[in-house]
């Protein structure tokens, strides 16, 4: 039996739109070695992230859409990301 983490914010603290992280490289200390052999210790074959975007209501977001997808391409076949949006500054945007 597979087993998929479904909801993990990861590699991040909240930061405001403006200085977020968009690659992995521009995470201190990342390895994603050591997060595969985590994840293959604890029978994880799979692990879903995405960022969230809290700008209307917190003024800031925990991660970015770019460093979803920086992530995702690290490791293809165990990372699935996400990408965010706010629902109602997209709605206020005009853009649906």
């Amino acid at each position: 039996m597979d087993v998929i983490d479904g909801h993990s914010h990861l590699f991040q603290n909240f930061a405001p739109s403006n200085n977020l992280k968009r690659s992995v490289k521009e995470i201190e200390g990342f390895d994603m070695q050591r997060l595969l052999k985590l994840l293959d210790e604890a029978g994880v074959s799979k692990v879903q992230i995405e960022p969230q975007e809290m700008t209307r209501i917190m003024g800031r977001w925990l991660g970015s859409n770019e460093l979803s997808a920086d992530v995702q391409r690290s490791a293809l076949e165990r990372i699935v990301a996400y990408a965010a949006a706010e629902p109602l500054t997209t709605i206020h945007a005009g853009f649906v």
